[in-house]
This record gives C-alpha cells, structure tokens and sequence, in this order.
C-alpha cells in the first residue's frame, strides 16, 4: 500500500548510500520494484550481512543481469565469481572487499544505463 502521503516515501538510493541493507530492503518492498543497480547493491549488503537469502538474491540478480545486459561469457564469469566471494564468509577479507568494490562498481556502471 505504500506512504499514501503521509509523509515523503522512503528513498531507496539514499538507504543504499548509507548502506542500511534494512532501509533499503523495506524501500525496495514499499517501491516494488527496483533497477538493476539497485537490486545488486542489495544483494552486496546481503552479502556483506551474512544474510541466509543472500544466495538466492545473488542467482536473481545474475537471472536478471542475463536478461536485461545480455553480457558476455566473460562478463557473466567475472560478476559470477565477485558475488560468489562476496557470500563466502571464509573469503580472504581483502578479496572480499575488492569483489564487493568491483560490483559497486558494476552497479554504478548499470546506474548510468537507465
């Protein structure tokens, strides 16, 4: 249902600046829907939570990163492996952080597509 006006409606792209993944996910329910950007920076923060949906929301973005960029085997290797060490806690801290970096940079890419 939504604000239905009262009040301003809760902005995604400033509860994903802030990296508020509980902020972001209720925006992206009230919205209900999100670019593509916007779903992978939410599945960066799953990742970066330990969320037990990060998985599924990492297989959803990739079905969606298919659909709408038809990208590259290459491309689909590397997004694949990035958000697979982004899930993976026993991940080398470092790795973590530039597969995350790497996305964020991905997301801003995609960002500059709609």
């Amino acid at each position: 249902m939504g604000n239905a006006g009262n009040g301003p409606p809760f902005d995604l792209d400033k509860a994903l600046e802030r990296g508020n993944l509980s902020s972001a996910w209720f925006a992206a329910t009230e919205a209900g829907a999100t670019h593509l950007d916007q779903f992978l920076l939410i599945t960066i923060l799953m990742g970066e939570e330990g969320s037990p949906r990060y998985e599924a929301a990492a297989r959803k973005f990739l079905a969606r990163f298919l659909r709408e960029v038809k990208p590259t085997l290459e491309q689909v290797k590397t997004v694949s492996e990035a958000l697979y060490v982004i899930g993976d806690e026993e991940a080398f801290s470092p790795d973590r952080g530039n597969a995350a970096k790497g996305m964020t940079d991905l997301a801003r890419q995609l960002r500059e597509r709609r």
